[in-house]
């Protein structure tokens, strides 16, 4: 899940590549998918107001990802 919070002393499981599913996404699929400045995913990237942008994947249905992470791309 995406809304999972971890407590301190609990281990959190890292996807860094893989499929994400969670049926609480609203995604196009077929696009990328970005990390917007609060941690959320979002399909469309602020590249005016961002630091920076990075996709870490692509949407493969409205509720799942292909997670892999991308270089972090600098706006600024």
């Amino acid at each position: 899940t995406l809304h999972a919070v971890s407590l301190p002393g609990h281990d959190v499981e890292v996807l860094t590549q893989g499929v994400l599913e969670d049926d609480s996404l609203t995604l196009i699929p077929l696009l990328p998918v970005y990390v917007g400045p609060t941690g959320g995913l979002t399909q469309t990237p602020d590249a005016a107001s961002w630091a920076y942008v990075r996709q870490v994947g692509i949407a493969l249905s409205t509720s799942r990802v292909m997670v892999d992470l991308m270089t972090p791309i600098l706006t600024s």
